[in-house]
């Protein structure tokens, strides 16, 4: 399930390393017992490792960059996807009783909030077209190192999926994902900071080929690792 959020005002300044703030705010929607702390605490997990199963776009809109401040000079707006709809109708219920929120000491002014449907169950499998609206990051740890792939290479291709053959394990405990990718029409490297720690990933645009469950993981929780931290959503391009 995804929420679409547009913001009024014409100028906004935020750090360059705003992802941090974002995701604080999103927690700050949450009660801090019960599903708030299942969400920020534990999140689903496989293998030893958690998933938090929610992902969320850069700040959509005309961007400048100025000594370490993103500065939006338009109209700008904000998704966020989760495979919980729990999840998502909490906050779009906070959204509906506010008229702004507060991001860094700065107001974003609500101008409208919807929630976008799901993509129809099929059978088998089918190509999908996806663009990257925040930015996709592969990995592996070598030598107490992170080694980094690009869309392109096998390894981005093999990390995504066993990214997603977990996601699938810890949520659903059964069954399998199918997702290859077919064609890598765009790719631009970017350097994105959460705090203090930075990543390399990329703005791309893909041809895959999935299975139902395997596009509902990549459109509700993102493609590849971080996308808790705001990396790795999509949209869909046409199908």
């Amino acid at each position: 399930m995804r929420l679409n959020i547009s913001f009024k005002n014409d100028h906004i300044v935020l750090p360059v390393r705003y992802k941090h703030l974002i995701q604080g705010w999103i927690y700050s929607n949450f009660s801090e017992d019960g599903f708030g702390k299942f969400i920020h605490d534990e999140g689903y997990s496989c293998e030893g490792r958690k998933y938090k199963m929610f992902v969320f776009s850069d700040l959509l809109g005309e961007l400048e960059i100025h000594d370490g401040l993103a500065i939006f000079k338009k109209k700008v707006r904000l998704e966020i996807a989760s495979c919980s709809e729990e999840f998502i109708k909490l906050i779009y219920k906070n959204l509906l009783s506010k008229q702004s929120i507060t991001l860094d000491h700065q107001i974003l002014d609500i101008d409208r909030v919807s929630i976008s449907n799901e993509i129809p169950y099929f059978e088998g499998e089918r190509d999908f077209l996806l663009a990257s609206i925040s930015p996709i990051t592969a990995y592996r740890m070598k030598d107490s190192r992170f080694e980094y792939y690009a869309p392109g290479s096998k390894e981005f291709e093999e990390i995504c999926l066993q990214n997603l053959e977990r996601k699938n394990s810890a949520l659903y405990k059964q069954g399998t994902v199918e997702f290859s990718i077919k064609e890598v029409l765009k790719s631009k490297k970017r350097i994105v900071y959460f705090k203090n720690t930075f990543y390399v990933a990329y703005r791309c645009v893909l041809k895959v080929r999935a299975d139902h469950r395997a596009i509902h993981l990549i459109m509700n929780t993102g493609l590849s690792s971080k996308g808790s931290a705001g990396l790795g959503m999509v949209k869909l391009l046409h199908e």
